[in-house]
């Protein structure tokens, strides 16, 4: 562990190899919490490249559990987080509104190390289940069509740098890594990024990951810094790596005030937040944005059909309220 965090503080890369050793070495038993700080702090101050985040990945997905869907087109969006905006849950309202549209989805997601509110910690006040096992997860993927996979549940070496993580309080290569490690290996992947490098970098590993594959995925950078795209600004997207711009009236739509998508650090306003647009009830700009995330997943699985038609089929589920069937079929098997 020394020498990979000399290597690093001299603004050394690790090759694939030596970054995979670095993350055994990392949750080992003879790592003290001061070096696992030091790590991150490490990595989080350099600029990692593509062989890192692959040699990190190999580890997490040599001891994560197995987890295998009867679906062959499924879903998965996952922001990295820690853009600092404290918006409603665009990505965990997006995967509900996939499922909702007919759409099969694995989603994975985390605890909030960096805010208050994260995915999981969402969903646990919505009284959504966390599958905790592949057979756990089967029988409510079966019958919701959509499953949520809390990543310290699916990799329990997380476990021992959770505590860790959370103290810093700042993005760490977690953030990055977390969307790229989702046991279900999903086939249409929506992942965001507040940082045009980092947006970069994911589309690499993710490049690097689906080469002889199927799997498409698209990673936004939103040009106001947010991790998914925001409607108040256009947005950079890798789209299966070839970067193009696209903007709001691609969704035929206008740009939104940043003011419209803050929360309150409350998850009493975030549920109710969530529960209003799931039953159709919500404000137009939050459904506006989810509808706008929903239709650039879809285009991975439909490229022939415009982002303009995707969102608009969207909106029309969003007030429909069909996302609130999903969660009450979520919430009757928890």
């Amino acid at each position: 562990m020394k020498l990979y965090l000399t290597k690093l503080q001299n603004c050394g890369s690790l090759s694939r190899s030596e970054a995979e050793a670095c993350f055994e070495q990392l949750f080992g038993s003879q790592v003290s919490d001061e070096q696992i700080a030091e790590l991150l702090i490490s990595l989080s101050a350099k600029e990692l490249v593509t062989s890192e985040l692959l040699g990190f990945l190999d580890y997490l997905s040599e001891n994560s559990k197995p987890c295998q869907l009867e679906a062959e087109e499924l879903f998965d969006v996952c922001g990295t987080g820690g853009d600092g905006k404290n918006t409603i849950n665009i990505s965990t309202l997006t995967a509900f509104t996939l499922a909702a549209m007919g759409e099969k989805v694995a989603k994975h997601g985390n605890y909030s190390a960096s805010s208050s509110v994260g995915s999981s910690n969402l969903l646990e006040a919505l009284a959504v289940p966390l599958a905790d096992s592949a057979e756990r997860a089967r029988e409510i993927f079966d019958k919701a069509g959509i499953v949520f996979l809390h990543a310290p549940l699916w990799h329990p070496k997380l476990k021992r740098v959770a505590a860790v993580r959370k103290s810093l309080g700042i993005r760490t290569v977690f953030n990055l890594l977390g969307p790229l490690c989702n046991p279900a290996t999903p086939r249409f992947q929506l992942v965001g990024t507040p940082s045009l490098a980092s947006a970069r970098l994911l589309a690499e590993v993710l490049f690097a990951k689906a080469s002889g594959t199927e799997r498409k995925f698209a990673v936004i950078h939103d040009n106001n810094d947010y991790d998914e795209i925001s409607l108040t600004a256009g947005a950079s997207i890798f789209l299966n790596f070839a970067q193009i711009e696209i903007s709001p009236s691609d969704f035929g739509q206008t740009l939104i005030d940043p003011e419209s998508l803050k929360l309150p650090a409350s998850m009493e306003e975030a549920v109710a937040v969530s529960n209003r647009l799931l039953a159709g009830l919500g404000d137009a700009a939050h459904a506006s944005v989810v509808a706008a995330n929903t239709a650039l997943a879809l285009q991975l699985r439909y490229p022939e059909r415009p982002l303009k038609s995707l969102h608009e089929h969207a909106i029309e589920t969003i007030r429909s309220g069909k996302g609130m069937q999903v969660l009450n079929t979520l919430r009757s098997l928890a």
